[in-house]
């Protein structure tokens, strides 16, 4: 992972998303704000990672279903 995260090209890129999304969550007021930010940035994240999905669907800690209440 250190590697990755030393040689990694799109690694800022994706810092830059996160930071993005930390203020859309903090700014959100409804829920449907919450979920658009956050598409966004899935959108935003393949966008500066292009193997951002191929790399994610291979971890079972990606995508997983929200828990019931």
């Amino acid at each position: 992972m250190l590697r990755t995260v030393l040689d990694a090209p799109w690694i800022i890129g994706v810092a830059q998303v996160s930071a993005r999304l930390k203020t859309q969550l903090a700014a959100a007021l409804r829920r449907d704000q919450r979920v658009n930010a956050v598409r966004d940035s899935d959108i935003a994240l393949q966008r500066t990672d292009p193997e951002y999905v191929t790399r994610a669907s291979s971890n079972n800690a990606h995508f997983l279903l929200a828990r019931p209440k």
